[in-house]
């Protein structure tokens, strides 16, 4: 019965895959000299495949280097096999493909492969063969050392990671960004991998403000680093917890920003920060009103958050671009506190102290939330228009109003009078055109 081994799995080429299985089957009959020299041209083979993965996906500078080399070496030397030591050698020069002890074993396999391979005798005239020890030793360490690696390690990642980034991630909506990364890069990457992409990722964002290319592409970085840590938030704030001293923020509002929107997707990032890191931000965060509206990983919940918002709007203008504003209803929305977001969003709006404080909450406050509001919200926001001249005042209220009523209309009773506020002045006909389509039927005589 030919033999088995759970990682067998995790072998990243079907192909591989299939050789593989000639290897054990070799192994299970007792023919250790056929396992070792198939084995080791599986490991050949497979790091090949590796390397052309990464010229032919990826455009890896470093695999068409390589395979560049070899191509080379196979044609001009008069050793039909001394392409594979090239190989062997630069992979573990130029790339992660082979760590030092993967490195030892395969030169191990390839020394006994050769003794396997050719005709080298004992004092007794006996082939030479490995023992039943050494071979199942080989199979085991090139398994877990070679094949169950992904092409994905090699040393120019972050170089393709972030240069197909800049050029690509535009094109995306964050959900297809999200699947385009997992399956291209993150999901072939071991946690270790991952552990030193995140450190990276973390130096462009936070800690390289003055090299104008990373400012340039830091939305593009901060994208990819939100779907790397939404794969395990609590494995990176692990690290963080635990080299606390690499994880700062250089003193730029732009590296401060795209750390509160970070830190404001995966709030258990800032439990972990060095308190000197958590200071700065929350300096920063005190003095710019966009970020705090998104700092909810300061509180405990939302609603001590909102609580703070509901503070800060007596003493602050509140003037936060629309963004801002779109990217808060979403998190109270998901988060099932939409209502009490809403209720906070009017009265400020009600609040008003000024013909273009009005206009600007109107957009940033009033317009986003029209198509979620209940009927007793726009009885409220309605009544507040009426009563604040600041807003029915201005040039744009009729249109305005106009705009809430053709929304209002869709949840208000049946009979609400609008007559009722009378400061409240919209185009009436929606009223009339509405009224006139209720009634509308399809002849079914």
């Amino acid at each position: 019965m030919m033999m088995t081994l759970p990682e067998m799995d995790k072998i990243y080429f079907s192909k591989t895959k299939t050789y593989f299985k000639e290897v054990l089957s070799s192994y299970s009959n007792g023919n250790f000299r056929s396992a070792t020299v198939m084995l080791y041209s599986i490991a050949i083979c497979d790091i090949l495949f590796k390397l052309q993965e990464l010229r032919d996906v990826y455009n890896d500078s470093v695999a068409i280097e390589i395979l560049d080399s070899v191509e080379k070496t196979q044609t001009s030397s008069k050793s039909k096999s001394s392409w594979e030591k090239v190989l062997i050698d630069e992979v573990r020069q130029k790339t992660q493909l082979l760590e030092i002890q993967a490195y030892s074993n395969l030169i191990h396999l390839y020394d006994d492969r050769n003794l396997s391979a050719h005709p080298a005798m004992t004092q007794d005239y006996e082939l030479i063969s490995p023992s039943q020890e050494t071979t199942i030793a080989h199979i085991k360490n090139i398994l877990n050392e070679i094949l169950i690696k992904p092409p994905i390690f090699i040393k120019s990642i972050m170089e393709v990671l972030l240069e197909d980034l800049k050029q690509n991630a535009n094109m995306y909506s964050d959900d297809t960004l999200t699947i385009y990364l997992r399956n291209k890069y993150f999901s072939k990457m071991t946690e270790t991998m991952k552990i030193k992409v995140f450190k990276a990722f973390w130096k462009f964002c936070f800690k390289m403000s003055d090299n104008p290319d990373c400012m340039e592409n830091l939305m593009s970085n901060r994208r990819g680093l939100n779907v790397l840590v939404s794969e395990n938030p609590n494995l990176f704030a692990k690290v963080i917890r635990e080299d606390s001293s690499y994880f700062t923020v250089d003193n730029s509002d732009d590296a401060k920003f795209a750390l509160v929107a970070l830190l404001s997707s995966f709030p258990c990032l800032y439990l972990t920060l060095d308190e000197t890191v958590k200071s700065v931000m929350d300096d920063y965060i005190n003095q710019e009103i966009n970020a705090f509206f998104g700092a909810w990983f300061k509180f405990d919940s939302l609603q001590q958050h909102l609580e703070a918002l509901k503070k800060l709007a007596k003493t602050h203008s509140l003037r936060i671009a629309l963004s801002t504003s779109n990217y808060v209803i979403r998190k109270y929305k998901n988060e099932g506190y939409l209502k009490e977001l809403i209720d906070f969003f009017i009265n400020i709006f009600g609040d008003s102290y000024n013909y273009d404080c009005a206009d600007h909450r109107y957009e940033t406050f009033i317009r986003p939330i029209l198509n979620n509001m209940s009927s007793e919200q726009f009885q409220l926001l309605i009544s507040l228009v009426s009563k604040n001249r600041q807003i029915h005042g201005r040039n744009a209220a009729f249109s305005t109003n106009t705009e809430i009523a053709s929304y209002a209309t869709k949840v208000l009773p049946d009979g609400f009078k609008f007559s009722d506020y009378e400061n409240f002045k919209f185009d009436e006909s929606i009223i009339e055109t509405k009224t006139t389509a209720k009634g509308k039927k399809f002849d079914v005589n």
